[in-house]
């Protein structure tokens, strides 16, 4: 893509982000983001056709910056991926939190029907956090109980129950939970060897 071409996009990615400040998503239109961005109408929509698709770009956007978030401490995503993921996530997300709230829940409630970011929402092409997990060599059972907790704490925050700062101290929670011991089964008693009958 040309560099004009990009900063185009960029222009018309960062208007849509205006608009979801003072709108939702369903209200959105394609009118409203050609006026917030100061682009020609001819060249938003040789763009984009219509604000799914703008959805779908804004959802891979939040993606590619949670991942360059985390590889800007290389130390601790080396160390703990599964944490730097989760500390990565709400930098990202808490930085412009009105548009970010309503993408993560339209990503993901509507992915499946299709309405907006289809396939698999934020975790499409391989972008969902156990996907990235086993890409970076981490062990699924042992971040299963932190990835639920945390994903609870990210959906209550995009709802609108945790603030900024609840949602932050909720994942740091959540990155220090570790998976149950599994309970060993008690050792079968032995029977007592049946005695034989003398005579």
């Amino acid at each position: 893509m040309r560099v004009d071409a990009k900063r185009t996009r960029a222009a018309i990615l960062n208007a849509a982000r205006q608009v979801l400040c003072s709108t939702s998503i369903d209200a959105m239109t394609m009118q409203a983001i050609i006026d917030e961005s100061g682009v020609s109408k001819a060249q938003v929509y040789r763009h984009y056709r219509t604000p799914n698709v703008v959805i779908v770009d804004l959802a891979a956007g939040i993606v590619e910056a949670i991942k360059e978030e985390m590889m800007a401490h290389p130390e601790e995503a080396a160390a703990t991926p599964a944490a730097a993921y989760a500390r990565a996530a709400v930098t990202v997300l808490t930085s412009d939190p009105d548009p970010n709230r309503q993408i993560i829940l339209y990503g993901s409630v509507q992915s499946k029907d299709g309405k907006w970011v289809p396939s698999a929402g934020l975790a499409t092409n391989g972008n969902a956090p156990e996907a990235l997990f086993k890409k970076w060599g981490v062990e699924l059972p042992e971040v299963n109980v932190a990835l639920t907790y945390f994903r609870g704490a990210m959906y209550s925050w995009a709802c609108g129950f945790f603030t900024d700062e609840q949602f932050a101290a909720e994942t740091e929670r959540s990155v220090t939970m570790k998976e149950p011991a599994a309970k060993k089964k008690p050792a079968a008693k032995k029977k007592p060897a049946a005695k034989r009958s003398e005579g």
